[in-house]
């Protein structure tokens, strides 16, 4: 007969079950585990039909023995002999890992049944990956025609992900960025750029150098073009002194602070979807690091949904 024991009473007693006299969620009137609170006839209602799945394997690879014993009785050879005679295969008489009697490969050391099995699983991933290759490819080479850095096919990758891929190397970037996102990947950054920081400072100047000859107008007609959309959205009705006097405001936080400030629009004038109007109450005095940051990005999309925008008169 089973004594009621509450599950701490059980625990501090160091047994395995308890047993409430109460049913569980399936009626059972059971014993249940202390580490996981399960009920002990359901965990076995469970367990049934994957103990009857390793039976039938096991009764399966038991079969296959006893064919193999009898096939080839005592045609024991061992890789050197089989090498010697110019021969493929080999017989040790001794399981697989898989638990299979059988011959193995010279070649490969590998059982003849798991060599097949494999060799099996890989012709069908392999007549998958071909049916899907051509729709990969023409995704890839429609994105390095247009001078895309991602694309993407709508096929997953080997962990699951249905997202972009990186159009240089065909990787996932869903992986990349799980990737880069590893605490040890990014311990590992980190010192890597602190024990080499001479080396990337050095390297930054490089590229910088080198960019700016293959681009000695870029900067030149971005200001061009800025200047011109500042113009366009200026409107004729608004009062030059309240401008004047912003920019008075932000060379004085400058030199207050002696940090670098920057008048920015609140709401960008080179935006994608939008162009704010170059009007005082669309301004707001940020640093220069801050201003560099948000570039042309909305408000919502750099600050979040709840930022107020700036108020003029200030």
């Amino acid at each position: 007969m089973v004594h009621i024991i509450s599950r701490d009473d059980a625990k501090a007693q160091g047994l395995m079950f308890y047993f409430t006299g109460k049913p569980c969620a399936h009626g059972h009137i059971s014993e249940r585990y202390v580490i996981s609170r399960c009920c002990v006839a359901c965990s076995r209602e469970l367990s049934q039909p994957c103990h009857k799945k390793q039976l039938d394997k096991r009764n399966k690879t038991h079969k296959e023995n006893a064919d193999a014993a009898e096939k080839y009785g005592d045609r024991i050879i061992t890789r050197d002999e089989a090498i010697t005679k110019g021969l493929t295969r080999y017989f040790t008489g001794k399981p697989c890992h898989k638990g299979h009697i059988a011959e193995r490969g010279v070649a490969h050391y590998a059982c003849v049944i798991c060599h097949n099995e494999s060799s099996k699983q890989y012709q069908k991933a392999k007549r998958v990956l071909s049916k899907e290759k051509p729709l990969r490819e023409a995704a890839r080479q429609a994105a390095i025609a247009n001078g895309d850095k991602t694309y993407f096919h709508g096929i997953p990758c080997k962990r699951g992900h249905i997202a972009a891929r990186w159009t240089k190397g065909g990787h996932c970037v869903e992986c990349s960025r799980e990737h880069s996102q590893r605490e040890e990947v990014k311990a590992y950054k980190r010192k890597h750029k602190e024990d080499n920081r001479e080396r990337y400072t050095e390297l930054n100047r490089a590229y910088k150098v080198k960019w700016n000859k293959e681009n000695p107008n870029y900067f030149t007609m971005y200001h061009v073009k800025r200047n011109a959309k500042v113009q366009q959205a200026t409107p004729e009705w608004v009062n030059w002194d309240d401008l004047t006097l912003l920019a008075k405001m932000r060379d004085s936080v400058s030199r207050k602070t002696n940090v670098e400030h920057h008048l920015d629009h609140y709401y960008p004038i080179l935006g994608k979807t939008v162009c704010g109007l170059n009007v005082p109450w669309n301004l707001q005095i940020i640093t220069a690091a801050e201003n560099r940051r948000k570039h042309n990005k909305m408000p919502e999309d750099f600050y979040g949904p709840d930022h107020k925008p700036p108020t003029w008169p200030r």
